[in-house]
């Protein structure tokens, strides 16, 4: 054998070393490609012998693929939204009820709203009363509180004004008298509110008070007073309490 075909076969032997001798320190082997007859020896570049996942390789057959857009693995749940809020699953929030319309308050009665009219109360001893009846002359409830103002008429064209009063000989606030002061009260149509206006038969000095027909009546907090006639009211120590329900 001459040096020449020593040398080659040399060459060849170590290719085949190296090619089986493992890899690199750098974790990529060398991979050699044993020449034909007549051609030379030519060794390839370097690949990589790692983990893809490593290097951004393509992962290989039968890898799990990675969901466009999803980010990440999917959550614990299985699933990467909760079925509250996805689209069509019925679980999420519910649409806003529709709100019902609003009821507007019942406001002061104003003129114009109520009508007076009076319903005689049986006398007891000297004392006799009327019940003044307070009724809505619409559709519209609305309330009022305190004491209605009442002028009845006396001899000589003169006028007595009522005295204001809680309470009295023939009733007063409530039949029980459990409240001090006047209370607000709801006039409803066909719930009329009422107060009782009370005078003696007689005066202070024991004479015959005379007979009052006509009564004006103004409501509480109004101004446009209403002449109502009753059958028979003394115009002698007259008082007037608050209107009740």
């Amino acid at each position: 054998m001459n040096r020449n075909t020593a040398s080659a076969a040399l060459l060849v032997a170590c290719a085949f070393v190296a090619a089986t001798a493992g890899c690199s320190a750098n974790g990529s082997g060398t991979l050699t490609v044993t020449p034909g007859p007549g051609a030379p020896a030519t060794v390839s570049s370097a690949v990589p012998t790692g983990n893809p996942s490593d290097s951004g390789a393509t992962p290989g057959p039968g890898s799990a693929p990675v969901s466009p857009g999803s980010g990440g693995s999917p959550d614990a749940g299985g699933s990467q939204a909760s079925g509250a809020d996805a689209p069509g699953a019925g679980g999420g929030s519910a649409a806003p009820a529709a709100s019902a319309p609003a009821v507007a308050p019942i406001a002061e009665c104003t003129n114009g709203q109520i009508r007076v009219r009076v319903e005689s109360m049986p006398p007891n001893k000297n004392h006799i009363g009327s019940a003044l009846i307070f009724e809505t002359t619409g559709d519209t409830s609305c309330w009022v509180i305190g004491f209605p103002g009442v002028d009845m008429w006396a001899p000589n064209n003169n006028w007595v004004h009522a005295e204001r009063s809680m309470k009295g000989f023939l009733g007063g606030t409530n039949p029980d008298f459990s409240y001090s002061a006047p209370q607000q009260v709801t006039i409803k149509p066909g719930q009329p509110a009422r107060a009782v206006v009370e005078g003696t038969t007689t005066t202070d000095a024991g004479l015959p008070c005379p007979v009052s027909h006509t009564l004006n009546v103004t409501p509480p907090d109004m101004t446009a007073t209403q002449p109502v006639e009753t059958g028979n009211m003394f115009p002698c120590n007259v008082l007037v309490h608050p209107i009740t329900s």
